[in-house]
């Protein structure tokens, strides 16, 4: 198995080891997943990603965005600002973020 590690901006503090989701507009968000966001961090997926998703990465944002504050607030696990090195997330399986460094640790 392959495994490489992305760096981002950390958000919000926390580790966890998840399978990934792909949210989007056509592709409604589902539970307990790693939700990666190709675009912004925004502060409405935040809101409801709380109590439901495991962590969230993002491919824009930073640690003083809306949605970065907001993911601090509720303890919920969050990269951003990973860029074009996003779409390396799009055939992984499973993922391992960490909030306080920036780092996913991707498997597969």
């Amino acid at each position: 198995m392959k495994t490489y590690t992305l760096r981002g901006i950390p958000c919000s503090p926390g580790a966890v080891l998840g399978s990934v989701y792909h949210v989007s507009a056509i592709a409604p968000a589902q539970g307990a997943f790693i939700w990666v966001v190709d675009g912004p961090l925004d502060a409405g997926i935040v809101v409801e990603a709380i109590g439901i998703a495991l962590a969230i990465v993002a491919r824009d944002g930073g640690k003083t965005c809306h949605g970065a504050n907001i993911a601090r607030a509720a303890g919920l696990p969050t990269v951003s600002g990973l860029g074009a090195a996003i779409e390396k997330l799009r055939d992984a399986k499973r993922c391992r973020v960490d909030g306080a460094t920036g780092e996913i640790e991707v498997f597969g």
